[in-house]
């Protein structure tokens, strides 16, 4: 591409880049920091912490079209040993997903993305094609993070069409950009469109002024919605879209904390390793329309492997929630590691199985939420998969390449409507189980979440290190459900008990599990 004089800034290159320009680099100078910092480039290669494969600009992208998706489910299955996708619509949003390093990722261009008219080789077609950048920087790619303007590729017909997402689209992301087409027309002054959005929780009818096709809005979790745009009295038709109930992490990352200030390169590394050199640190954002008063909220994760587990693995609170796996300040390489506060402990973890926490009582607002996950012994080792695992590790197994998301062991949230009717039966526990008390350890008062698959007579009580019993908290028949009880450090007889290691058992139907905790003073 180009020469010695020609610019190449902002741009996405998965395998081949070949290059002449100084933008990417030259015989002394060329890496991925040169070219993130300096151009602008995202290169899949060199993001390849293993060459081959290169990395997927794909994971960075919204909802975007990709070729594997074009297969059968036959081949898919033959291919891959299964479907890696739910279903073969496709998308054409290539847009930057939220928490990606194309954000603000990008080189300030005069004329194309500062706002300002130059006098270009090409005249520009509307007032405001050369849009100011969103945000504290430009993006890398063709596509601005939370512009009011998506340009999408195609033909244009008599009325609205190429709804993103498409119509009959599932597991579209709880907050997004709903996009369009405007129909075809030889003058565009003046020319608006009524975007109407119906559906769980929204009623909403938006006026927008050419070239703005964009509809920011925050839905609720696994919910189905339709949406119309009319243009000069023409209809594109109803169209709809399934709602996710899960948040991907924003950022996920293992870092061996044993190494000081080691500037990590934003590689997509398929797992996220915790033993005593290694803490894995994730970050999701929630969404406004997600609260704990209204949503059941889990993590989720999926050991790959556990090659010892004999004192546990800590789920932490991480205060920092600034950083990111961009080449800057915030890195999470060189960042402060030590911002942890306990929430929950896991003693037993099998591999290939879903791990799920309730952190329901964590989250307490929408926004950027971080956790941490550290070991109890020394000798403990776990690796879970992360937001970059690909089925094959993206080997390439055919010329269509190897994007094949294995989205089913990916870290998540997963979010279930308390109060919704219609999913009273997805809301019950599909087995008898025992949380970790939160916090632990604790001064004063814990909370102990418990669950119940089917109507039980239920046993909780709190014993001392040498076995005696200490309190029953619950003792009666109980309807199926998640239930929680508090305990305030106190024995049967209301007197405050010593600090110390106490232990939680719970006897429920043929169901009988131990948890320990830790009061402190």
């Amino acid at each position: 591409i180009g020469n010695l004089n020609s610019n190449l800034k902002n741009s996405i290159a998965e395998s081949s880049l070949e290059c002449n320009s100084l933008d990417c680099g030259d015989s002394s100078n060329s890496s991925s920091s040169f070219q993130l910092n300096n151009s602008g480039i995202w290169y899949g290669r060199m993001l390849s912490n293993d060459y081959p494969p290169s990395a997927y600009p794909q994971l960075e992208l919204q909802f975007p079209w990709v070729v594997n998706r074009e297969l059968s489910n036959e081949d898919l299955t033959s291919t891959y040993g299964e479907n890696p996708f739910h279903n073969s619509m496709q998308n054409y949003d290539f847009r930057p997903k939220k928490g990606s390093i194309l954000i603000d990722g990008g080189m300030l261009v005069p004329g194309i993305n500062d706002g300002q008219n130059l006098e270009m080789n090409h005249a520009s077609h509307y007032s405001g094609q050369n849009r100011p950048f969103i945000g504290v920087a430009p993006d890398i790619g063709a596509y601005e993070y939370g512009d009011s303007v998506y340009w999408i590729p195609g033909y244009r017909y008599d009325s609205p069409s190429s709804p993103i997402p498409s119509d009959g689209s599932i597991e579209v992301p709880i907050e997004y950009g709903l996009a369009f087409n405007y129909p075809w027309k030889k003058n565009y002054s003046n020319t608006s469109a009524v975007v109407s959005i119906n559906g769980y929780g929204i009623d909403r009818i938006e006026t927008l002024l050419y070239p703005n096709n964009v509809v920011f809005e925050s839905f609720h979790a696994g919910k189905t919605y339709n949406w119309s745009v009319t243009v000069d009295g023409e209809s594109g038709g109803i169209w709809s879209f399934t709602v996710s109930n899960k948040e991907y992490p924003l950022n996920d990352r293992s870092v061996d904390t044993s190494i000081a200030d080691s500037l990590l390169y934003p590689y997509q590394l398929g797992n996220l390793k915790v033993n005593h050199h290694n803490t894995s640190f994730l970050k999701f954002d929630i969404p406004s329309s997600i609260n704990n008063q209204t949503y059941f909220i889990k993590l989720n994760l999926v050991a790959e492997s556990v090659d010892s587990l004999s004192g546990g693995i800590v789920l932490y609170q991480y205060n920092n929630i600034q950083w990111g796996e961009k080449l800057d300040d915030n890195n999470i390489g060189i960042v402060d590691h030590d911002e942890l506060i306990p929430i929950d402990t896991i003693y037993s973890i099998e591999e290939e199985s879903q791990l799920q926490i309730d952190i329901s009582s964590i989250i307490d607002h929408d926004g950027v939420y971080s956790f941490a996950l550290g070991v109890v012994d020394s000798a403990d080792n776990v690796t879970f998969y992360s937001k970059e695992k690909l089925i094959n590790d993206g080997q390439y197994p055919n010329e269509y390449g190897g994007f094949a998301p294995l989205k089913r062991v990916w870290p998540n949230l997963s979010f279930q409507l308390q109060n919704d009717l219609s999913i009273t039966k997805d809301l019950l526990p599909n087995m008898y189980h025992l949380n970790q008390n939160y916090p632990n350890p604790f001064n004063s008062s814990t909370k102990i979440d418990y669950g119940l698959p089917i109507e039980s007579s239920v046993q909780l009580m709190v014993y001392d290190i040498l076995g005696r019993e200490v309190v029953t908290l619950v003792n009666e028949m109980q309807e199926p459900g998640y239930r929680s009880v508090n305990w305030h450090g106190r024995d049967q007889m209301g007197r405050k008990v010593g600090a110390g290691m106490y232990f939680y058992l719970i006897n429920a139907g043929n169901h009988m599990q131990i948890k320990k905790m830790i009061l402190l003073k």
